[in-house]
């Protein structure tokens, strides 16, 4: 949040999407789109990015499913090498929950989902960002039941915007293959968002610059739909595109607008 919300200076954005938001969008997905009204949330202290994700995954369910519909909170190290002692607190849950949220990255992100799965729980796991990409893939034989949010479809996902079909096809002509991961399309944005702020105040004066870029209110770039304020230079309801990975396969299932509660298209 300290990129976005002027911590740092007034000249600083974020093409990011805010963690904490990004929390509020999966906890209001999995509860409008999925039905899911219990949950478990597990968070890896690793970074601050995945406490913030869970923060705002917590604070969101509970507003939507009530104080006592998150079943369990619980913690681990991303280097942990066992996770045996939280699967034992979930396990002893007189009731089991719908959804696990996942606070986490690779590679304990993999570790744990494939200790929870050899332990013949198929909950279904639900991860923000840092969840993309398939490299780790391989460490969770099988994976499937496994939610992302994404803000475009990372290598091996059909990718729904033409606008980045075509960022993609242009990426692999000089690279010789697709982005890893689908938070590629931030660091073109940046460049996009500068230029067209440029662009429109006439000149390349800093305040100016930043005068445009906070005008943005769903500007239609890569990485999104794009809202900056004078007083937020960070995004807290863009859309976020949903992706399923079933027996191994990846499924997008669409665009979901925490303002809408629903999948939605722009482009």
């Amino acid at each position: 949040m300290k990129s976005g919300d002027l911590t740092i200076g007034n000249n600083v954005f974020t093409m990011a999407t805010d963690a904490e938001a990004s929390g509020r969008i999966l906890a209001d997905w999995a509860t409008n789109k999925m039905g899911w009204k219990t949950a478990y949330a597990l968070l890896d202290t690793f970074i601050e990015y995945n406490k913030s994700v869970c923060r705002g995954f917590v604070g969101r369910f509970r507003e939507l499913n009530g104080d006592d519909s998150v079943l369990l909170e619980d913690t681990f190290k991303n280097a942990d090498v066992s996770v045996a002692t939280q699967i034992s607190r979930y396990n002893g849950l007189a009731e089991k929950p719908q959804v696990m949220a996942l606070c986490s990255v690779p590679p304990g992100l993999a570790s744990a989902i494939r200790q929870f799965r050899s332990a013949g729980i198929d909950i279904p796991v639900l991860m923000g960002t840092g969840g993309d990409g398939s490299a780790w893939h391989s460490a969770v034989p099988g994976l499937s039941n496994y939610y992302y949010m994404n803000y475009s479809a990372d290598a091996g996902v059909e990718e729904p915007r033409p606008e980045v079909r075509t960022f993609n096809e242009k990426f692999e002509a000089q690279f010789g293959e697709r982005p890893d991961s689908g938070m590629g399309v931030t660091g073109y944005s940046v460049v996009e968002a500068w230029a067209r702020a440029a662009e429109r105040a006439g000149n390349f004066d800093t305040e100016n610059v930043r005068a445009e870029l906070e005008k943005f209110t769903d500007e239609p770039l890569l990485a999104g739909l794009t809202t900056f304020t004078p007083q937020l230079h960070t995004n807290l309801n863009r859309p976020m595109l949903m992706i399923e990975i079933k027996d191994t396969k990846p499924n997008p299932l669409g665009f979901y607008d925490i303002r809408e509660g629903e999948y939605v298209e722009w482009w």
